[in-house]
């Protein structure tokens, strides 16, 4: 899409014309493919790559205010980038050659990759081992040089779990850190399956209807984009009812035919068991006391509150939570 936005502007492109490239794109991307290209459209136009640093949610906000990194194929392309952006950039602008600036963004999404992957194994080492995953990483990253992200149901949208293989595929001999985190993370989904069928089993549930509450990629968005939630509809949709509800997905999505999308108080009369596999805000606000049928929870972000886990188990609903052993060996920290 990248080359074709390129050839799209041959016609209309001026003497000396500016192309700033934003999308991510490979390593080797900018100097081997974008230049040539862009040089064919006029000898005199100019390329500067410019990585779109940007949360979705809050991307307007993050346009201005974030640091930005500029890559030209020449000092003065890359005064000229650096000029547009400081009339709308806050933060502060580097400049540097265009395949450092590509792998800086690259650099950004797969330290995340690699972090949630740790994470991911270190719930799962927690929940053999006896001991809690979250206050684990809670007291790691009051370590002033520490910064453990949190484990889930596996990575989304449209960075993560791809932008690394970009990354990697630039050197294979030499990303096998990278790969394996990649498979880490895309494990996840079926790992929480796993656990949701061995609980079913221990309760001896038989023809399950299962609640999955979350379908986007992360928490208040809308974004569905390689979303762990879908993965785990799918799964799971193989050998029990799943009905989905997400306040913030109104449609079924259009490559997954299969989901059941429902309202909540479909949930409240039918679900004997409820994943959590997004932490909306309003998740973390539910009225329990309203799932008629509710046997289990298995809660994959930690949106349940400790009052709301004792006020679950009181009920006799078991609560399963990602990183935690059923029995943990846990105090309360004293800060």
């Amino acid at each position: 899409m990248v080359m074709a936005a390129v050839g799209s502007i041959k016609a209309q492109a001026p003497p000396r014309a500016m192309v700033i490239i934003e999308s991510t794109v490979g390593v080797l991307d900018p100097v081997e493919k974008i230049l040539p290209a862009v040089k064919s459209i006029r000898p005199d136009a100019r390329l500067a790559y410019c990585p779109e640093r940007a949360l979705p949610g809050n991307t307007l906000s993050e346009m201005v205010y974030n640091d930005r990194v500029i890559g030209a194929d020449d000092e003065a392309a890359g005064r000229q980038a650096a000029q547009l952006y400081r009339r709308f950039v806050k933060g502060k602008i580097s400049r540097t050659d265009l395949t450092t600036a590509a792998a800086v963004k690259l650099l950004e999404n797969t330290y995340r990759s690699v972090n949630i992957a740790l994470a991911n194994q270190l719930a799962q080492i927690a929940e053999h081992a006896g001991f809690d995953a979250w206050q684990a990483i809670e007291l790691a990253n009051k370590h002033p040089r520490v910064n453990v992200h949190r484990p889930g149901p596996g990575v989304g949208g449209h960075c993560l779990p791809i932008d690394p293989w970009f990354l990697a595929g630039a050197d294979l001999d030499h990303s096998s850190l990278i790969r394996l985190a990649l498979e880490i993370n895309a494990a996840m989904p079926r790992y929480v399956a796993g656990r949701v069928g061995a609980l079913a089993a221990q309760l001896r549930l038989s023809s399950l209807t299962i609640g999955l509450l979350g379908l986007s990629y992360k928490a208040d968005v809308d974004d569905i984009r390689e979303s762990p939630g879908l993965e785990l509809a799918a799964l799971l949709d193989k050998r029990v009812t799943v009905l989905a509800h997400d306040p913030h997905v109104t449609s079924r999505p259009p490559d997954h035919p299969n989901i059941r999308l429902v309202p909540l108080s479909q949930l409240h009369r039918q679900a004997q068991l409820v994943v959590i596999a997004v932490d909306h805000q309003e998740f973390s606000k539910l009225d329990w006391g309203k799932f008629r049928r509710l046997k289990a929870v298995i809660d994959t972000r930690q949106t349940l509150s400790p009052t709301t886990v004792e006020e679950l188990r009181a009920r006799q609903v078991v609560v399963s939570q990602l990183g935690v052993p059923q029995a943990p060996k846990k105090v309360p920290i004293r800060l």
